[in-house]
C-alpha cells in the first residue's frame, strides 16, 4: 500500500481513518468576538471516507497567514501502516513507534531500530550486535539495496540516541521514510518469498518431482 503522509493545508494525502489516498477539504474554525475572526483550528474533511482530522496551525508566512502546523487528532498516524507480513513481535515496536513519531521523532527512530534488530533475527541472525547480523546477511547474499534500507535505518536509530548526533528536526524530516524502510525490507525478505514458495509448491506433483531430479542431477 503506497502512503502519502499527511501535511498542513495538503490538498491531497493518505487519510488517518481509511488510509486511502484522497483530496482534502479545509475548513477554519472561527469565533465570535468583535465580528467573526477565524482560530488557529481546521477541520479537514476526507473526500474518500468523510472522516475528520483537527489541526492546529503553528506557523506564520510573512503576511500573517498560517503555513505550518501538526494534526491533533487522529495524531498518531503520520506514517505508514505495518506491512500485512510484519511478525507480530515487530508490528508491536512498529505501531509504537508510529504513536510517538509526531512527539518524539528521536524516540520513534531508536523504536525502528529496534525493529531492524528482530528482523536480523528473524531472519535467522543472532540478533544481539546489529551491525555484525546486516554483514553476516550480506554474506549470505543479501541484496545490496535491502542492506542499505536496514543499515539506514540501523545508524539513524544509533545517532537518535546519541546527545548531539542528529537533531529531532533532522530525524522528523526523514521519519516516514524509515518507516516505508521497515515494509520494504518486510515485503522483500519475509512477504516475496512467501509468496513464491506458494506459487511453487502449488504446482503438479509430477513438475515438482521432475524439477527435484533435475536440481539433484546438476
Amino acid at each position: 500500500m503506497s502512503f502519502t503522509a499527511p501535511t498542513f493545508k495538503g490538498s491531497a494525502f493518505s487519510c488517518p481513518h481509511c488510509m486511502a489516498y484522497a483530496h482534502m477539504q479545509w475548513h477554519p474554525l472561527w469565533f465570535q468576538g468583535q465580528g467573526w475572526n477565524t482560530t488557529e483550528a481546521f477541520i479537514v474533511k476526507c473526500g474518500h471516507c468523510d472522516g475528520s482530522s483537527y489541526w492546529l496551525g503553528n506557523q506564520y508566512n510573512t503576511a500573517g497567514q498560517f503555513s505550518g502546523g501538526s494534526m491533533i487528532y487522529p495524531g498518531s498516524l503520520l506514517s505508514p501502516p505495518p506491512h500485512a507480513a510484519m511478525p507480530p513481535e515487530i508490528r508491536q515496536d512498529y505501531e509504537e513507534a508510529r504513536n510517538i513519531v509526531q512527539q518524539s521523532p528521536r524516540a520513534g527512530a531508536a523504536l525502528l531500530r529496534l525493529c531492524v534488530q528482530k528482523l536480523c533475527k528473524h531472519l535467522g541472525e543472532p540478533g544481539k550486535n546489529i551491525n555484525e547480523d546486516i554483514g553476516a546477511l550480506v554474506q549470505k547474499g543479501l541484496p545490496v539495496e535491502i542492506q542499505q534500507a536496514l543499515d539506514i535505518v540501523r545508524v539513524i536509530g544509533n545517532n537518535a540516541v546519541h546527545p548531539g548526533a542528529i537533531s529531532n528536526e533532522d530525524v522528523a524530516g526523514v521519519s516516514t521514510a524509515l518507516f516505508e524502510l521497515i515494509n520494504h525490507i518486510v515485503e522483500d525478505r519475509i512477504a516475496r518469498p512467501k509468496k513464491l514458495a506458494a506459487l511453487f509448491n502449488a504446482l503438479p506433483a509430477p513438475a515438482l518431482a521432475g524439477i527435484a531430479s533435475r536440481d539433484k542431477r546438476s
